[in-house]
């Protein structure tokens, strides 16, 4: 697991175990100062199992639920698109400096788990 921070000052907890005899690590959800967010139900991983704003409406706790989202097989939707790039010419569907900011993220935590969980400073390069 990881905390990264970026420039800006946002904050991502990032949790991921292989082999680990359980069907979730968690929700997905997006604090602010305005509203939370959550995507899926409990512990359910897509949005086609609900969205739910958590905020409140003049100074009264409002919390709203979302459903009706169609099912959508990512994988398959990924790989559909990239197969019609390829065939049609088209740009990678796939953002090439969203895989490298991915990929330095990985890295740092990696490094930061090699220095003893120690914070560690990333540079993303520039092409």
């Amino acid at each position: 697991m990881g905390w990264v921070v970026f420039d800006n000052g946002a904050r991502l907890v990032f949790k991921t175990c292989w082999c680990m005899n359980m069907d979730s690590l968690g929700g997905t959800i997006f604090l602010g100062t305005k509203a939370g967010l959550r995507i899926g139900i409990g512990e359910v991983r897509g949005p086609q199992e609900g969205v739910t704003v958590y905020g409140d409406e003049n100074g009264e706790i409002k919390d709203v639920t979302y459903k009706d989202f169609e099912s959508v097989d990512v994988f398959h939707a990924e790989d559909t698109a990239f197969v019609d790039a390829v065939r049609e010419g088209k740009p990678s569907p796939i953002d090439p400096d969203g895989m490298l900011l991915t990929n330095v993220i990985i890295q740092g935590v990696i490094d930061s788990s090699e220095a003893g969980g120690r914070e560690v400073e990333v540079t993303v390069p520039t092409f």
